[in-house]
C-alpha cells in the first residue's frame, strides 16, 4: 500500500520541496545542552560525544555530512558498551532530545 494511500493526502512523505525545512540537514540553527548546531543533524551527531569540546568540534563541522563522519568516528571508537547503549535506543533519546529542541525554536519564531 502507498503511503498516501494508508495516511491520507496531507501526510508528508518526504522531506523535499516545501516540506526540506524539516530535513535535519536543513539549514536552522538550534541551541542544544547550551551550543549552537547549524543544523539538526549537528546536533544529533553532537550527541554521541561524551564531552563538551567534541560536541562543540561537531557544532563547528562545515557540513553536515562533516558532521556525520564525526559522529561515525565517535560511535566507532567508544566503548563496546557504549556503542550498543546509542544503537539500543540511545540515538533515538538523543533524536527526541533534537526534535524537542526545533520544536521550541518554532513555537519562538
Amino acid at each position: 500500500m502507498a503511503l498516501r494511500e494508508r495516511f491520507g493526502p496531507t501526510a508528508i512523505i518526504s522531506f523535499t520541496g516545501g516540506n526540506h525545512f524539516l530535513a535535519n540537514a536543513f539549514p536552522l540553527p538550534l541551541v542544544l545542552e547550551g551550543i549552537t548546531f547549524p543544523t539538526a543533524e549537528h546536533a544529533f551527531q553532537a550527541q554521541k560525544a561524551g564531552d563538551e569540546i567534541s560536541r562543540r568540534a561537531i557544532a563547528s563541522a562545515l557540513s553536515v555530512s562533516g558532521a556525520m563522519e564525526m559522529g561515525r568516528l565517535l560511535i566507532h571508537s567508544a566503548t563496546p558498551k557504549a556503542a550498543k547503549a546509542w544503537n539500543r535506543g540511545g540515538n533515538v533519546v538523543a533524536m527526541r532530545k533534537v526534535l524537542e529542541a526545533k520544536v521550541r525554536l518554532s513555537r519562538h519564531s
